[in-house]
């Protein structure tokens, strides 16, 4: 996704996200993200969470080994929506995902809050 799309998406998310947090929702960074399977032709809805955001884009870290991650690699194209209900809003986020180079991905798993399973984080 190219600098100056990222930046527009984070200047219009950050506002509604920042008052998502605020409003105590149970995790105002879950999402569904939706991907369609190339082996099966056939569209998959799933739970995730935002992991942190970039002027480079949102992360959700799969693992590249997760079967979610295969999958991403299988067909990148996705869409993400995050479901502020009682909030009155949505919002959907639809692009390309790509994958993050592993050391980002080893330091973000190595500084995560102690306590948490390795499989709560895989996303």
């Amino acid at each position: 996704m190219p600098r100056a799309c990222c930046l527009t998406l984070l200047i219009s998310l950050n506002p509604w996200f920042g008052q998502a947090c605020g409003e105590n929702l149970p995790a105002p960074n879950a999402m569904s993200r939706a991907l369609q399977r190339q082996q099966t032709d056939r569209p998959q809805l799933e739970w995730c969470c935002l992991k942190f955001t970039t002027v480079m884009g949102l992360f959700s870290l799969p693992t590249t080994a997760a079967v979610k991650g295969q999958q991403i690699a299988e067909n990148p194209r996705v869409s993400l929506l995050f479901p502020w209900f009682s909030m009155g809003r949505q919002v959907t986020v639809t692009g390309i995902a790509q994958r993050i180079p592993t050391a980002a991905s080893l330091r973000y798993f190595l500084f995560e809050k102690p306590g948490k399973s390795a499989r709560s984080l895989d996303i």
